[in-house]
């Protein structure tokens, strides 16, 4: 699936549902008018919600309980300029320091998320922590991700099948096959957000591949 860019998403005033695929961001579903702020869950299913809001040209702003975002494009380039400012300080806003590539998805537990990627089904994320201005974990992730409140990142990472005994079975494989797509397994990932761990199950879960 092509992943728009969120200021084409915008453009379109349309947000995808809360079924979403890898690198898809989940919203409400509805008009958004320049100038008047839409309260919205924005980035991956799960996240904080917000006060979006379209400003002139291309920027589009987000006011969090602690934080206020503002994105725009880089032009010519993939990527968008991640502006924040923390809500209780009187500060002006600065860029984030992440990769030019990256699209802002999205505010949990004081990190700020960024997603970036150019394959349609194996794509990357950051997180990237607010309070110390510094990235925390980055990974490749393939199919969903979803945040639950207790702030853990729930994804799948691409797993090695040669190095499990007892693989899912793939009922769609056929399909799958017909339409030039190969099989692959995502194993189950947890990212705590509060302590920073990383915890790989051995659940696994069939996917298909470009």
């Amino acid at each position: 699936m092509f992943r728009y860019p969120p200021v084409v998403l915008l453009a379109t005033l349309l947000f995808f549902s809360c079924n979403n695929t890898p690198g898809d961001k989940v919203g409400q579903m509805g008009a958004v008018q320049p100038g008047i702020p839409v309260d919205t869950v924005f980035g991956f299913e799960g996240s904080d919600r917000a006060a979006m809001t379209v400003l002139a040209g291309d920027t589009v702003e987000f006011q969090y309980q602690k934080y206020i975002v503002q994105t725009y494009p880089n032009i010519g380039a993939l990527g968008e300029v991640i502006l924040l400012s923390h809500r209780d300080s009187a500060t002006m806003p600065y860029p984030l320091p992440v990769t030019a590539d990256g699209y802002f998805y999205g505010i949990s537990h004081d990190h700020a998320i960024i997603e970036r990627g150019t394959a349609p089904d194996i794509r990357e994320f950051l997180v990237f922590d607010l309070r110390t201005n510094k990235p925390r974990y980055q990974t490749q992730y393939v199919d969903t991700v979803t945040i639950s409140a207790d702030g853990k990142i729930w994804f799948y990472q691409l797993a090695d099948s040669t190095v499990f005994e007892n693989l899912p079975p793939c009922p769609q494989e056929e399909a799958w096959r017909a339409d030039n797509l190969t099989v692959g397994y995502g194993r189950r990932c947890i990212y705590n957000l509060v302590n920073g761990s990383l915890t790989q199950k051995s659940e696994l879960k069939c996917i298909p591949l470009q």
